[in-house]
């Protein structure tokens, strides 16, 4: 079996995009956070945190909302960190790596067409 090194998924963004600045003057950088309702999944399966980083999150904050449907490529990306107390921690993060496929169906979208401005729909 191969290792899972990559993977694609689509579904709801069913939490509030946030974003943060935790860079310094020297190396700015914005990571961009939600969560993710598998399309499909029944009502007892969690939703999925996602992130992204610097470019790519500031175009998910532009382009969508809670409530949109996304398809979205990601990697699992294992940090490690220690504590103030000496303790290592560790968790495993889905960082978003690419969005190929938009299919959205939120308010940002509905504002668009109701302007008259074309929208691209990729399947």
């Amino acid at each position: 079996m191969l290792p899972c090194n990559f993977g694609q998924v689509t579904g709801t963004i069913v939490s509030e995009i946030t974003q943060r600045k935790p860079g310094s003057q020297d190396k700015p950088f914005t990571i961009t956070e939600f969560k993710l309702k598998v399309q499909g999944a029944s009502d007892e399966n969690p939703a999925i945190p996602f992130q992204a980083f610097n470019g790519l999150g500031d175009d998910i904050v532009k382009r969508y909302s809670q409530g949109d449907l996304v398809s979205l490529f990601y990697e699992p990306r294992n940090e490690v960190w220690e504590t103030a107390e000496g303790e290592k921690r560790s968790a495993l993060r889905l960082q978003v790596t690419q969005i190929p496929t938009t299919i959205r169906r939120g308010e940002k979208s509905k504002a668009k067409i109701a302007a008259g401005q074309q929208q691209e729909l990729a399947v």
